[in-house]
């Protein structure tokens, strides 16, 4: 199954000592070099390191298209 995903890149300008999901989820900070060997899915892993390369004037700053959707 296919499926399409939007990415934004956001600036935290602070952040709340409470939110809804507090309890399920923990808040971890990585750059996008170390989010990138966090994660196992090797899109998203292929995502995160062309976001962090510094972007080229000749080319857009992000050009992704993911592989055939793989079962594990």
């Amino acid at each position: 199954m296919d499926c399409t995903v939007d990415v934004f890149l956001l600036r935290v300008d602070r952040l709340l000592k409470r939110w809804p999901e507090k309890k399920e989820r923990k808040r971890r900070w990585f750059t996008l070099a170390q989010a990138a060997m966090a994660v196992e899915e090797g899109d998203l892993v292929i995502l995160l390191l062309r976001l962090a390369a510094p972007a080229s004037p000749t080319e857009p700053r992000l050009s992704f298209r993911p592989q055939a959707a793989r079962r594990s």
